[in-house]
């Protein structure tokens, strides 16, 4: 796993979010074998920081930033998208972090 991180990284306060989802070939990590992403997102729904991973890490954590491993399963892709917003349970949700009904 690799994690990257801007100077004044700081996750939500409230419930964390997280932009989770599938390298593509053009994507900064896929070169290196990376595959997929957990982008920890700040209050104001930006990417201050970023985990790649290969998908075969066991156990999926990183050590350098506590994540669920929800979050990590749930960037594998189950809704078909490229990518998406979830919660620390790994369930999908809006922009603002509120579920799908």
């Amino acid at each position: 796993m690799k994690f990257h991180r801007s100077s004044n990284f700081k996750h939500r306060d409230r419930e964390p979010r997280y932009f989770v989802g599938y390298l593509l070939p053009e994507s900064f990590g896929y070169a290196e074998g990376y595959r997929y992403q957990v982008q920890l997102l700040s209050e104001d729904g930006g990417a201050d920081a970023v985990i790649l991973f290969r998908g075969e890490e066991a156990p999926l954590q990183c050590m350098d930033y506590p994540v669920p491993e929800a979050v990590f399963r749930a960037a594998f892709g189950r809704s078909g998208n490229p990518g998406d917003y979830v919660n620390s349970a790994g369930e999908i949700v809006d922009f603002n972090g509120r579920p799908f009904e």
